[in-house]
């Protein structure tokens, strides 16, 4: 069964170090224990084998293997031939965790994206909710030649030594990132998620105009239980409780950034009344609107 890591996001992993290395035949990779990074290795010629823990991996010329940073990996056998691999250190920005590909819910150590700005303030007052960027543990490229040539490029820059070079070291690694992210999402996605993705899209889209579970049920073609149920498997809430969310994440950009009364921003942003927003409000902050505009002014 595949496993993934799961990265709360933003902030999004950030990269440190990253080499290159070569074993001959008969010889193996290092053993290592808590060494505080994920270590990815990735493999261009000849074959690693690496184990964790439990768990033993045949890693070929085209694949990929993260490991995680607080658990021993060592040498599974020594290699058959000359191997030739990449490696990365990078950390996570924020939370993580390990999800199975069975589980599409959101992992239960870490907050979901619904509940993650009210959870966790220092992290996001008003500038939108988090989501989850996943890595798949293991995994063969398909894109085999991007992959190499973001690796290449991102290890171009460790000679550098100008100040600069921290920012176009992360550049760098947040573009290979997205190409890891791209190749293994397609797998991890279900089709409940695809739809999840799909109805959180139309409503961040049209999240001023009235909606109603008929509305999503006619848009999507689906029965409004079943819109329900791959909502709350996968973001833990009803697509009604998503678009609230919404709308609340909006008012918020609206209360800091504008000077706009209350009553009218709760009509852009798509409430039907200033006492039903401000009631909304105060159940999903804790604080009523006003109060939360004051934080920010002088």
């Amino acid at each position: 069964m595949p496993f993934y890591y799961s990265f709360e996001a933003p902030p999004l992993p950030y990269f440190y170090v990253c080499g290159k290395q070569s074993i001959r035949s008969g010889e193996s990779h290092a053993a290592r224990s808590n060494i505080g990074v994920f270590d990815l290795l990735l493999v261009t010629k000849g074959c690693l084998y690496m184990g964790e823990e439990g768990q033993r991996w045949e890693v070929r010329a085209g694949d990929m293997l993260i490991l995680h940073p607080e658990r021993s990996h060592f040498p599974a056998a020594p290699c058959a031939e000359d191997t030739l691999f990449y490696w990365v250190h990078f950390q996570a920005g924020h939370r993580w965790t390990e999800v199975d590909s069975e589980s599409n819910a959101p992992p239960r150590d870490s907050p979901n994206p619904y509940e993650a700005n009210r959870r966790d303030p220092a992290i996001s007052m008003h500038f939108g909710s988090s989501y989850q960027l996943l890595l798949q543990q293991y995994w063969t490229f398909k894109h085999r030649v991007a992959v190499e040539e973001g690796i290449k490029h991102l290890l171009s820059l460790n000679h550098k030594t100008a100040v600069t070079n921290c920012w176009d070291q992360q550049e760098a690694f947040q573009k290979w990132l997205r190409i890891l992210y791209q190749e293994t999402r397609d797998v991890y996605l279900s089709d409940a998620l695809r739809l999840t993705e799909k109805v959180t899209e139309y409503i961040r889209k049209h999240y001023k105009e009235a909606i109603d579970s008929e509305a999503l049920a006619n848009e999507f073609h689906f029965h409004p239980v079943y819109l329900t149920r791959c909502m709350q498997r996968n973001l833990g809430c009803t697509p009604l409780q998503y678009l609230q969310k919404v709308r609340i994440e909006q008012a918020k950009l609206l209360l800091v950034n504008t000077d706009h009364s209350i009553s009218a921003i709760a009509g852009e942003v798509g409430f039907e009344s200033n006492s039903y927003f401000t009631r909304c409000f105060h159940r999903s902050e804790h604080i009523t609107p006003r109060d939360y505009r004051n934080r920010f002014r002088a």
